[in-house]
């Protein structure tokens, strides 16, 4: 069996980011790795094609957590997400979920569990046991010492849809789908105020933005967020805008559309994934009865 594998994971866009809280949703901008396993007989990690020697460490920390540190990888990435859109955060999810699922294919299996009529999941077994897909978003988190991976876009990457978190806790506080059919505009803005702006804003706005994201109102909260950040963002405003997301350096308008053939991008509710056909579809009461199963979290 080939161990080539295929995850893809999404672009992200803040609705509120600040140090310690933040929220993003998720964007149909794509990134795709694909991995295939070699062996190791040297003994010596070797990596060919992307990603670069920074990403050596995620993949190392990946094969060690498996227990399959014998192998080495070739690493081939498409990415379709550019800088400020969570670019660091999809590739890193990618990356892992990639490196795991070629090694489920060899020792294990890609499966799904199926919820009920519209609710599924995919879930990875290695040596007979159910892999913590939490544990693999962790992965990321622990990267290097040089990495700016955001929590919150991060999270968005991981599920897809929106996410509202505590990043100093590391905590998702609430989450869920986007609201179909909304389309976006990403234009540039200049930024170079932005800092020197936010260090001015009193942490109060920022936080009444966040309080309105984790209510639920995420375009009150992310308009809010935006006109702190920047003054300029009014400008953009039309009849048809529902809100305004500041991801510097891209400002991105949400609004609706009658006309779906113009449109490029939109709002998604897909998280990261292994892009495969499952070994298996379990119900929940098989899927209880895998070893492993009761003591992770696909959800």
């Amino acid at each position: 069996m080939s161990s080539l594998t295929s995850a893809i994971s999404y672009a992200t866009a803040n609705i509120v980011s600040t140090k310690e809280k933040g929220a993003a949703f998720t964007i149909n901008l794509p990134v795709v790795v694909t991995v295939s396993l070699l062996k190791d007989n040297n003994k010596r990690k070797k990596f060919f094609g992307e990603p670069s020697f920074k990403l050596k460490n995620l993949v190392m920390k990946t094969l060690k957590f498996l227990k399959h540190d014998e192998y080495s990888l070739k690493i081939k990435v498409n990415n379709q997400i550019p800088e400020g859109l969570g670019k660091e955060e999809a590739f890193s999810l990618a990356l892992v979920f990639a490196t795991v699922g070629a090694i489920a294919k060899r020792h294990g299996s890609i499966n799904e569990l199926k919820i009920d009529k519209y609710l599924k999941e995919q879930f990875f077994i290695v040596d007979e046991r159910v892999v913590n897909k939490i544990k693999l978003m962790e992965l990321c988190l622990k990267r290097n010492k040089e990495s700016k991976i955001k929590f919150e876009k991060l999270a968005a990457s991981f599920y897809g849809g929106f996410v509202v978190t505590d990043n100093k806790k590391r905590k998702i506080l609430r989450r869920g789908e986007m609201e179909e059919e909304i389309f976006l505009k990403i234009n540039k803005i200049k930024s170079s105020k932005e800092k020197e702006k936010m260090k001015k804003v009193e942490n109060e706005l920022i936080q009444t933005a966040w309080n309105e994201a984790l209510k639920g109102n995420l375009y009150t909260a992310m308009t809010l967020n935006s006109l702190i950040l920047n003054e300029k963002v009014k400008e953009f405003y039309t009849s048809k805008t529902l809100s305004i997301s500041l991801s510097s350096p891209y400002l991105i308008q949400l609004y609706r559309s009658e006309s779906k053939r113009k449109r490029k991008f939109f709002t998604i509710n897909q998280g990261v994934k292994i892009l495969e056909k499952p070994t298996k579809i379990f119900k929940t009461r098989e899927f209880l009865k895998l070893k492993g199963a009761r003591a992770v979290n696909l959800f």
